[in-house]
């Protein structure tokens, strides 16, 4: 297995506007429409643009009700933040950008307190601030996953889906539930997961962007 390094993403927010704090999306659909989701600027985090977030969570519509939703290489934690509007019951983040936890604790904070003020429960959030490869021990502990969304560096992301954290994801996943992936278009044909795990189920692309859609199979490892 491939060991992965640290690559910095390019910032391609788009639906963007600039205050003096950073970049502004927002939240497109649930409880918490238009909540304002803050990312930081620079060129350390590439948020997903609004029109892929759609795409993916009118994917998983069937499951995000009260499911388990990870959210890796997470930035500002915008599909998170997405998920816990639609119901989810918790969103596990895994993030190790500096900038980035900052920005992402605030938005976790903000989205707790409008919960907190409809008065209604908010998923359970928890952000582990680290590097995925260092961060395996610690989600074999939480509860397994509905969904897994991914989102690596482009320049790193195929050398990621050989590496040992993807060789564990089919335990750290619940049977059928749904892996997506975020890559270049020109990667994605190229990823292969291993079929005695994982079910390809479709790709999507977005032009220069494409999120391919995996499901956990009814074969498990021991």
């Amino acid at each position: 297995m491939k060991s992965i390094k640290k690559v910095p993403q390019r910032c391609v927010c788009t639906h963007k506007k600039k205050n003096v704090k950073g970049l502004i999306m927002k939240i497109i659909a649930g409880v918490h429409k238009g909540m304002p989701i803050k990312c930081s600027k620079g060129l350390n985090t590439r948020p997903t643009s609004a029109r892929i977030r759609e795409a993916v969570m009118s994917m998983v519509s069937d499951k995000l009700h009260n499911s388990v939703f990870f959210d890796l290489f997470s930035g500002s934690g915008a599909m998170g933040l997405e998920a816990l509007s639609r119901g989810a019951k918790s969103v596990l983040f895994v993030e190790n950008g500096k900038e980035a936890i900052k920005v992402l604790q605030k938005n976790c904070a903000e989205i707790e307190r409008r919960f907190n003020r409809l008065e209604m429960a908010c998923g359970k959030i928890k952000l582990i601030p680290k590097e995925l490869s260092s961060s395996l021990k610690t989600i074999e502990y939480s509860e397994n996953a509905d969904i897994i969304w991914a989102d690596p560096p482009y320049s790193i992301t195929k050398d990621w889906t050989q590496s040992i954290f993807v060789s564990k994801l089919s335990n750290l996943i619940n049977e059928n539930g749904v892996f997506l992936l975020e890559a270049a278009s020109s990667d994605l044909a190229q990823i292969h997961l291993d079929q005695k795990y994982w079910e390809k189920v479709k790709d999507r692309k977005y032009g220069s962007t494409s999120v391919g859609i995996w499901r956990r199979n009814h074969f498990r490892e021991e």
